[in-house]
Formats: C-alpha cells, sequence, structure tokens
C-alpha cells in the first residue's frame, strides 16, 4: 500500500506493464483519487486493447474491468472494446445466475436427502464479498460435505443423473451435461498432502445465512471465508491451479 504523504507513481509493482497496471487499478470495487488519476494518464497512453482484454480474461475480472471503466472512464476506451466487455458482462452475469439457481436446487435436494453441506467460492462468495452475483467470475458449484458423508453424496449425485468427471480423492468433478452445470464435491478444501486442515464441525457452528435465489443458505461466516480464500490461492500458489488475480481481488 503507498504511504498517505506520497505520490503514486505507479500501481503495483515496478515494471509492469500499462496494460498490466491498468488491470490493476481496474479490477476493483472502486478507486480512491489517485489511482482514478493514474488510470486516467494510462488509459490517455497507447494501450493495447486487445492484450488489455486477454488478461482480464486469462485472471477472470472482466465484470470488475467493465464496472470501472464504464462508470468512471465511458469515454477513454474504444466503443468496440467497451462493448466486447458489456457482452461478456452479460453472457458471465446470465451465467451466475444459472449457477446461483443450481445451488439452491442442490441444497434444497442434500436438505432432503439429509445430507449438510456448506456452499462456497462462486455465488456465494461473490455475494458475501462483491454484494452482486454478477461482479465475480466463476464457472462452478462448489460444496463442502463432512468426509463421512462424502462418499454417499458422490452417489447421489451420480444416481440423479451427473456424470463423474474428475475424481482426486479428496474433491471429485461431477456434471448435469443437459445443463452444463459442473458441482465439485469436497470432502477436505486441499489434497492430504497440504498441511491446512479445517474442521467440518467447528465451521458448522460458525455458519451465516445468506440470501441466494430467494432461499436462504448458510454460508462460511467472514472469518471462515477469509481463511479458505487464502488456502485457495496459496494451493494454488503451490502448483494446484493457475494463479489468478480474481483471487486476491476477492481477498482484498
Amino acid at each position: 500500500m503507498v504511504a498517505p504523504d506520497r505520490e503514486m507513481d505507479t500501481i503495483g509493482p515496478p515494471g509492469t506493464g500499462v496494460e498490466h497496471e491498468l488491470l490493476l487499478g481496474l479490477a476493483r470495487t472502486c478507486q480512491d483519487e489517485r489511482t482514478f488519476n493514474r488510470l486516467r494518464t494510462l488509459l490517455d497512453q497507447t494501450v493495447d486493447w486487445p492484450h488489455l482484454l486477454q488478461l482480464a480474461v486469462h485472471h477472470r475480472v472482466i465484470p470488475l474491468v467493465y464496472q470501472s471503466l464504464q462508470r468512471a472512464f465511458p469515454d477513454l476506451a474504444p466503443a468496440v472494446v467497451m462493448q466486447a466487455l458489456q457482452l461478456q458482462y452479460m453472457n458471465i452475469a446470465q451465467r451466475n445466475l444459472l449457477l446461483a439457481g443450481a445451488l439452491k436446487e442442490l441444497i434444497d435436494f442434500l436438505d432432503q436427502q439429509g445430507v449438510c453441506a456448506i456452499a462456497y467460492k462462486g455465488p456465494t462468495t461473490a455475494l458475501l464479498v462483491y454484494h452482486n452475483l454478477c461482479l465475480r467470475q466463476f464457472g462452478d458449484i462448489d460444496i463442502l460435505v463432512d468426509p463421512g458423508d462424502y462418499g454417499p453424496t458422490r452417489e447421489l449425485l451420480l444416481a440423479s443423473g451427473y456424470r463423474l468427471h474428475d475424481d482426486f480423492g479428496w474433491e471429485c468433478s461431477v456434471v448435469d451435461d443437459s445443463r452444463g452445470i459442473c458441482i465439485d464435491l469436497h470432502r477436505s478444501l486441499t489434497p492430504e498432502i497440504f498441511p491446512v486442515r479445517l474442521d467440518f464441525a467447528s465451521l458448522l457452528k460458525r455458519l451465516e445465512p445468506l440470501t441466494i435465489a430467494g432461499r436462504d443458505i448458510n454460508v462460511l461466516c467472514a472469518e471462515d471465508m477469509f481463511l479458505v480464500l487464502c488456502v485457495q490461492l496459496a494451493k494454488d500458489g503451490w502448483g494446484e491451479g493457475p494463479l489468478r488475480l480474481s483471487k486476491i481481488c476477492d481477498i482484498a
């Protein structure tokens, strides 16, 4: 963080290109005065817009970039760029609404089967962190169950029409091909080799209600969500997945 009494010359580490610096400044829910002024200076320069869009896609921050440009700098980006961002934003919003509805149906189904599941990441993080279902990109539904319920829950999902896509032991992915919906079922947040253990029973005691698709769903409290997001970021940095700016945005 830049000290209050210093002039902010750049956003992020020295040596980053214009597009990288723009991405870091735009991928936020709001900009302070210094960041705003720096972004305006950068946008007055020659920007490789296709490269910036590629970065935003890779780091899954299209909604944040679009909102920042549309709200604060609508005339400083080419119209074709704003149109492309708007189209992607609308597609993401539509997909997120579909997955939020699917999460509600899933929790209803598991409740009926006597399975206690904790929804996290996906729509829960979008609403808990951004207070806006459309500002976070996600492509699937993540649920965590007690290790003892993991096998039976997996069989329930397979029996209800889902297809097993991947099985990593500590989690598996099942897919509803008819709707293009993927569920990541977890009995743990990380592989066993990863030195982090979160107790499911303790998480249950601290759950808080969150309204998703018109239904109150118990989700991780803010403190547990913060820990989980940090663990996920560390796991990705450890080599379990691609490092994306969106994970840091969630934590910030």
